[in-house]
């Protein structure tokens, strides 16, 4: 009953607030963060591994060593620690390490997380 009553009053204060935009922003920070602790929930459950299930076949594309430069020279300091903490995940599964990396990555849109993963 408490809890309705405080949710009421909220209600009520943010649609009389001058503060409107205050209140917008923080709903989207509560948002945003109940979002990222739902995707590490998710990280955090053990990985099934069906044997049998076959694993989609990815065209090879080919990159030039200017086109890479370019593309790496492009990148911003959060997509230039992906791509190095992807690397460095991938030289120790080549050197037989048995530990994946999982990586949850967030952004609003057009933030360049697409191009940080193709790259």
């Amino acid at each position: 009953m408490q809890k309705e009553a405080f949710l009421a009053r909220e209600n009520h204060l943010k649609e009389t607030s001058r503060h409107m935009r205050q209140h917008r922003e923080r709903d989207q920070q509560l948002e945003n963060a109940f979002i990222q602790v739902h995707a590490f929930e998710i990280l955090e459950q053990p990985e099934i591994i069906n044997p049998e299930a076959e694993e989609e076949e990815l065209p090879d594309t080919e990159m030039s060593n200017d086109q890479f430069q370019s593309a790496q020279q492009a990148m911003n300091i959060d997509q230039r620690q992906l791509f190095i903490l992807i690397t460095e995940s991938i030289k120790n599964q080549l050197n037989d390490g048995n530990e994946r990396e999982k990586i949850f990555v967030t952004g609003g849109a057009g933030t360049g997380k697409l191009s940080s993963l193709i790259y």
